[in-house]
């Protein structure tokens, strides 16, 4: 059984987890009502929209569905993991205010412009960085850039990143002696 919608959910007022993974959803709109909830797993479906998202999220998965864009992300403050791998995601704009991003994995998308590697600087506390298979990702300069935008990056596009290489980026820089 594949769920198509969610009448009833909007009842579920103390719900902080919830898993809706590989199901036929296109409107998550009830969603709204859910003022606890976490975590959220929504990919595997064919979504485009995420109009008022519930701004106590933490983690969201929402790769293999639809959207252009992260302009919903704008009301999710506390927001440390977010999935849209494998989406058609143009820009990285909305994710400004998601200053406690650790994890942003963006893989598989049409992230073409050089300058939305500057919405990087927006967090400090990013760990893990995943653009691979992006147009962006392909420039001669594209790795560097990103670690001189996020010196606390562990992982850019599935390699960790050595210790002397963010220590040689971040001294040009003159962030350390």
């Amino acid at each position: 059984m594949k769920i198509t919608k969610l009448d009833g959910i909007e009842q579920m007022l103390n719900l902080t987890c919830i898993s809706l993974a590989k199901n036929k959803l296109t409107s998550i709109k009830k969603l709204k009502h859910l003022k606890n909830l976490q975590f959220l797993d929504l990919r595997n479906n064919n979504i485009s929209h995420f109009d008022e998202p519930p701004e106590m999220l933490t983690e969201i998965n929402l790769s293999d569905n639809q959207f252009i864009g992260l302009m919903f992300c704008g009301r999710l403050q506390l927001l440390t993991k977010l999935n849209v791998n494998n989406n058609k995601i143009k820009s990285l704009k909305g994710l400004e205010s998601c200053k406690l991003l650790e994890v942003l994995q963006a893989a598989d998308n049409n992230l073409k412009e050089k300058n939305e590697l500057e919405i990087l600087n927006a967090f400090p506390k990013l760990m893990v960085l995943d653009l691979t298979n992006n147009p962006i990702s392909d420039s001669d300069d594209y790795r560097k850039k990103v670690l001189q935008k996020c010196s606390a990056l562990l992982v850019i596009d599935c390699e960790i990143v050595p210790k002397d290489e963010r220590s040689m980026i971040l001294r040009k820089q003159g962030k350390i002696q």
